[in-house]
């Protein structure tokens, strides 16, 4: 049954490497696209408003030119500060409802202790605007003063990290994510037009057996899409010199993506009659999960309703991860996304074959 199966999956990954149109959704489509985005994007770095919580426990005279730094004219293009108690300002950074909050403690004055900047885990980069701010105060008015001892800055993260991401480090996955569904989706799409052929009577007489079959086909669709996500890494990474993060947390994460969009694209196919209506079902739920997940629009953008609503899709699941990966998140903060994102492939996938099944009874 194995030699069937990979002679099954060799002669599909033939038929697909012969098609342009599976090339150019495979690997010319999402770096063009991802390299468009990426340009036009970098042209407006930096300039994403950072909404600040500020607490002041200290209540003296360096925090009170600390508080009239953030304000100043120069600032309020990019930053508005929201004075709020110590508790709320941690609360609200922590389920991204602010970009980021500065408590002030007691003793800051007076040189005792630290400013503590807390970062929201849907917006690293917020934590690093915040905390370069705290950093340049912390140096101008040690200047000033002559006091070369100005208390350091300790930063608190939930994400572990406040490293900036580049918009062709975002994109770059973004893209391969949306193009993997359409990448996928000929292998869901083929076995439709098995059937509409007939040729799933003809393998039933012949002494093969249908499971095979199916095998083959799922571990070239496979093969295809997560070489599609690969090599869109590899080539990001050289041309622009983005970074996704460690091998084996960028494979591990491509290896869930490719298994959640067969899962969907699969349901896709199952619920249609015909090669045309899985086409319009599989595209419009790839649109859709990409707008929903943030594959178009940077997560740390969006408004805090979408950035919840994006925790339910693949796409949202897989981007976060990326992001902790390419601002210098850990390598293992990744299981959990692989986790979901196969859960989403398996769940979908079961549904798929449950319906194909009755769909062949009937």
């Amino acid at each position: 049954m194995v030699g069937v199966v990979l002679a099954v999956a060799a002669k599909d990954l033939r038929q697909r490497l012969r098609d342009r149109s599976a090339l150019v959704l495979a690997f010319v489509a999402p770096f063009g696209l991802a390299a468009i985005i990426s340009l036009a994007f970098s042209q407006f770095a930096g300039q994403a408003h950072v909404t600040l919580a500020v607490t002041d426990l200290d209540g003296g005279p360096r925090a009170a030119a600390l508080l009239t730094y953030l304000r100043a004219p120069e600032l309020a293009r990019v930053v508005t500060i929201r004075p709020l108690a110590e508790n709320t300002a941690r609360a609200l950074a922590a389920h991204d409802h602010v970009d980021a909050a500065v408590v002030i403690p007691a003793g800051y004055s007076a040189g005792e202790a630290p400013l503590a900047v807390l970062s929201s885990p849907a917006n690293p980069v917020a934590g690093a605007v915040a905390q370069a701010l705290a950093d340049g105060f912390s140096s101008r008015s040690g200047q000033s003063n002559g006091d070369v001892h100005a208390p350091a800055i300790t930063v608190e993260s939930r994400t572990g990290h406040l490293g900036g991401v580049s918009a062709a480090s975002y994109y770059g996955p973004s893209m391969a994510i949306i193009f993997v569904f359409f990448t996928v989706a000929f292998g869901s799409r083929s076995l439709l037009g098995e059937r509409e052929l007939g040729t799933f009577r003809r393998l039933v007489a012949a002494p093969v057996r249908v499971q095979a079959v199916v095998a083959g086909k799922v571990l070239a669709t496979f093969v295809l899409g997560l070489t599609s996500m690969l090599v869109m890494w590899i080539a990001v990474s050289r041309v622009f010199g983005a970074t996704w993060g460690g091998a084996l947390p960028v494979v591990s994460l491509c290896v869930g993506v490719v298994l959640a969009a067969m899962g969907i694209t699969s349901l896709a196919a199952a619920l249609a009659t015909t090669e045309e209506e899985a086409d319009g079902i599989g595209a419009g739920l790839t649109f859709v999960l990409a707008l929903l997940g943030g594959n178009f629009i940077q997560l740390y953008l969006l408004p805090s309703a979408m950035q919840r609503v994006a925790r339910f899709t693949p796409n949202g699941w897989a981007l976060r991860a990326f992001v902790d990966l390419t601002a210098g998140g850990r390598a293992r903060s990744v299981a959990p996304a692989v986790a979901v994102l196969a859960a989403f492939g398996l769940v979908t996938g079961g549904l798929a074959l449950r319906r194909a099944r009755w769909a062949e009874s009937t």
